[in-house]
C-alpha cells in the first residue's frame, strides 16, 4: 500500500515542472490531490500541469494577471469582473465550478519566516528583483543582486547616492517586495522616515539591519 503525504508542496514549481519539459503528461497522475504549486511564472509551469490545478490563489498587485495568465495557459475564458485584493486579501478562484474570483483574507503565520534567505542573502536575484544604485542624476547604475552586495555596494556608494535612494523610501520597498522581509522593511522604513540621522547613521542602521539577519556563521542552520 502506498502513503502519500497529506499536502504535497512544490516551491518555485515552474522549475519542476517547466513548459519546456515534454515528459510531463507521462509523469503526472491524472489528479494532484493535496498538492500546492507554487511559482512567480504560471506562464512557465507545463500546460499538462496546470490543467490539472482546481484552484488558484493570487496575490499582490499582479493578482489579476495571475488569472487571465492560468486562463491563457490553459484555454479557459478568463472571469469577468476580477475584484482586486487589497491590504492582506488575496483572490481566490476555482476554475471549473462556474464561479467569480473573490477576495479571502489571508491569515499570517504566528511564526516568524524567512522563506529563502539564503538565496536572497548569496544568490543572484534576477535583473528585475535586484536593487540599483543609480544615484538623483541617474548617473549610475550598480546592480545588487543579493544582500551581501547590496550591504558592500552601500558600504562604498557616495552619500548623495545614498540619501537619494533612503528619502525615496527605495530601500525598505526592495525588501518588503522583492526580499519579502516585513521586519527588515519597517525597520528601514523607520530610518528613511528620520531626518535627524545622518547618511552615515542611516547607513550604518540599514546595513546592519542586513547583516543582523541574514550574515551568519557557515555552519549556522537555515532559517
Amino acid at each position: 500500500e502506498e502513503i502519500r503525504p497529506h499536502w504535497l508542496i512544490i516551491d518555485e514549481a515552474h522549475h519542476l515542472m517547466p513548459k519546456r519539459r515534454g515528459d510531463t503528461r507521462s509523469v503526472l497522475s491524472i489528479e494532484l490531490p493535496g498538492t500546492v504549486l507554487i511559482t512567480v511564472h504560471p506562464e512557465a509551469i507545463s500546460t499538462d500541469a496546470l490543467g490539472l490545478v482546481t484552484a488558484v490563489i493570487a496575490l499582490g498587485p499582479q493578482a489579476k494577471g495571475v488569472i487571465k495568465t492560468f486562463c491563457k495557459e490553459t484555454g479557459l475564458p478568463a472571469p469577468k469582473d476580477i475584484p482586486s485584493p487589497k491590504g492582506d486579501r488575496v483572490l481566490f478562484w476555482r476554475p471549473h465550478d462556474g464561479k467569480a474570483p473573490f477576495t479571502v483574507k489571508a491569515i499570517e503565520p504566528a511564526q516568524s519566516l524567512k522563506r529563502h534567505s539564503r538565496k536572497y542573502a548569496e544568490g543572484e536575484l534576477d535583473e528585475e528583483g535586484s536593487f540599483y544604485f543609480t544615484g538623483p542624476k541617474k548617473a549610475m547604475n550598480l546592480r545588487a543582486h543579493n544582500l551581501i552586495i547590496f550591504a558592500q555596494m552601500a558600504e562604498g556608494i557616495d552619500d548623495k547616492t545614498w540619501e537619494h535612494h533612503l528619502r525615496a523610501g527605495d530601500y525598505s520597498k526592495w525588501f518588503r517586495q522583492q526580499i519579502r522581509d516585513k521586519d527588515l522593511a519597517r525597520e528601514t522604513a523607520e530610518a528613511e522616515k528620520n531626518k535627524a540621522l545622518s547618511a552615515e547613521e542611516s547607513r550604518k542602521l540599514v546595513i546592519d539591519a542586513v547583516r543582523r539577519r541574514y550574515t551568519a556563521p557557515a555552519t549556522a542552520p537555515e532559517k
